[in-house]
């Protein structure tokens, strides 16, 4: 998967219940088992939406459409012309939804690839509108990890690391959102500012979840990244670990072609001692 082409598509883009990765054996601890819950709707920092007012058709066609549309295009000439108002720059408004789906300027212009825009958008925006999150509890971060964009995600977390710790949908971090879309380069800078994390921010269950995506998205060099960062196989017990990761692979043909890169690693390791 190319890390250079985002999709407007991952606006809308679930995560699916199917996941192999949230399959545990019968001698894991109890807590590994338990599902993770998607987040009430009402436990997000939504933007004001005040915009989509019905009475308020006006200011919908006259600021929420145009700024949409010079967002997803990354055109700041134009975002600057709708954002101002009697020679007045209204930061306030960067505040606001502009799409049913409640995401904001930010949200839309991460699509947009272009840098400059976002960079215009994160030096004007407050801390508190740089946190908002979307219908899903996605914020501007989440979209960008998923679209693979690493200059633009390091303009927001240099503004506002703060954006690292907040999670969507099924308490999901970027992170995973970089994982799922299989974006290598993305994952490789997150991944070096989770490793200073810990407690609520860095859990034992976010890096059990983004270790399998890793295995079953083909980002082996990632998932071997992590393991080798952790004093013993990630918590899991060792037996039932290799096994796991020898199914993936044996599923995997193309994981062979890297197979030098496994050689005298943690995975090797375990694997020698079944």
């Amino acid at each position: 998967m190319d890390d250079d082409q985002p999709s407007t598509v991952l606006i809308h883009q679930e995560i699916s219940d199917d996941d192999t990765s949230n399959q545990q054996p019968q001698d894991m601890p109890e807590t590994s088992n338990q599902a993770v819950l998607p987040d009430s709707p009402e436990q997000f920092n939504h933007p004001c939406g005040d915009l989509l007012d019905g009475g308020r058709r006006r200011d919908y066609n006259d600021i929420c459409v145009p700024l949409f549309q010079a967002s997803v295009v990354g055109d700041w000439e134009a975002a600057e012309k709708i954002l101002s108002i009697n020679g007045e720059f209204r930061v306030d408004l960067l505040g606001y939804a502009i799409t049913e789906d409640k995401d904001t300027a930010l949200n839309v212009a991460v699509f947009s690839k272009s840098i400059k825009f976002v960079e215009n958008l994160v030096n004007r925006m407050t801390d508190e509108q740089l946190v908002l999150q979307d219908k899903d509890g996605r914020t501007a971060l989440f979209n960008v990890a998923g679209a693979g964009n690493v200059e633009m995600a390091r303009v927001m977390v240099d503004r506002c690391p703060q954006l690292l710790k907040i999670r969507a949908s099924y308490s999901r971090p970027p992170i995973h959102n970089a994982v799922l879309y299989g974006k290598r380069n993305m994952f490789a800078y997150l991944y070096g500012k989770y490793k200073s994390m810990g407690g609520n921010d860095w859990t034992y269950q976010d890096i059990h979840v983004v270790f399998w995506q890793c295995m079953e998205g083909d980002l082996f060099d990632s998932a071997l990244k992590i393991l080798e960062d952790q004093n013993n196989p990630i918590g899991f017990r060792l037996r039932w670990y290799a096994r796991e990761v020898l199914y993936i692979l044996a599923r995997k043909t193309n994981a062979f072609k890297d197979v030098k890169s496994w050689k005298n690693s943690s995975v090797d390791k375990t694997i020698t001692m079944i």
